[in-house]
């Protein structure tokens, strides 16, 4: 387990007053365009990652990060760090989204804190806002169900996007980036 305590020393080196500033409203069409700029959007699992890279109603990449063969808490940090900032390098998001999951418990939990401890130290290295929806969040702007199911948030992915999606990870993802521009047009976006 790799205790989120052990670097708090270097999340609070700097003053972290950039992340409280309040985001632009963009008006958006079908909740597709989103923030101004390039985003990074993450829906962060135990064993994969969905990646989506955007930038307003252009999709520039999607992939998947198979990390369920890392047992070890640190090589897990290491490696999901490496993967993330390669695409910080490559596309210069504006900003990352991530999919704020529920309490989890257990080994579940633990993985998915390492996870967010990693996004948390290249948001604050790149100085990139960290912005977050819920799973339920997700549900609601790819569906317009709260209780959707998963194969329901695939189907209305592919659907809005025009794609022929098989992968939830990379599904929610998409839907992550539709339900975070519905957040934004609504005023209710919220920052970590």
């Amino acid at each position: 387990y790799f205790p989120e305590a052990l670097l708090w020393p270097i999340l609070r080196a700097r003053p972290l007053t950039c992340y409280n500033k309040p985001m632009k409203k963009k008006a958006t069409k079908n909740y597709i365009a989103t923030l101004a700029g390039t985003g990074l959007y993450l829906d962060l699992s135990k064993k994969c990652t969905g990646i989506v890279v955007a930038e307003g109603e252009d999709i520039l990449e999607h992939n998947r990060c198979e990390m369920g063969k890392i047992n070890d808490d640190g090589q897990l940090f290491l490696f999901f760090s490496d993967i993330i900032s390669g695409y910080i390098v490559k596309y210069h998001p504006t900003f990352i989204a991530f999919e704020k999951a529920e309490r989890q418990q257990g080994r579940a939990g633990e993985l998915y804190q390492v996870l967010l401890t990693a996004l948390k130290v290249l948001a604050f290295t790149f100085k990139l806002p960290l912005v977050y929806a819920y799973p339920i969040q997700l549900k609601v702007a790819a569906t317009g169900k709260a209780k959707a199911e998963k194969s329901e948030v695939i189907s209305a992915v592919n659907a809005i996007f025009g794609l022929k999606l098989e992968d939830d990870n990379i599904a929610d993802a998409y839907a992550l980036k539709l339900s975070v521009a519905k957040l934004l047009s609504e005023g209710r976006l919220e920052r970590l």
